[in-house]
């Protein structure tokens, strides 16, 4: 990925945020500029990663707690 280029402008919504590819993507996209709407299933992790990121980046980071496997909460997200 080129190192210069910035995301600033895009809005993404991320799942599994808080661990392996999905939190690589989610530092690196902050880091760049990016508007983070993440999810995990552990609100713990989703404060630990956002506190860590948000003093050092512009991006707008917003988390919600769900479990992507589950019906009844992706329907309680709309």
């Amino acid at each position: 990925m080129n190192k210069s280029k910035t995301f600033n402008g895009l809005h993404v919504f991320l799942t599994g945020a808080t661990g392996g590819v999905g939190e690589a993507i989610f530092r690196e996209l902050s880091a760049r500029g990016a508007s983070i709407f993440a999810t995990s299933r552990t609100q713990a992790k989703l404060d630990a990663i956002s506190e860590n990121i948000s003093p050092r980046s512009k991006a707008k980071i917003k988390t919600m707690v769900a479990d992507l496997n589950s019906p009844a909460q992706i329907e309680s997200m709309s």
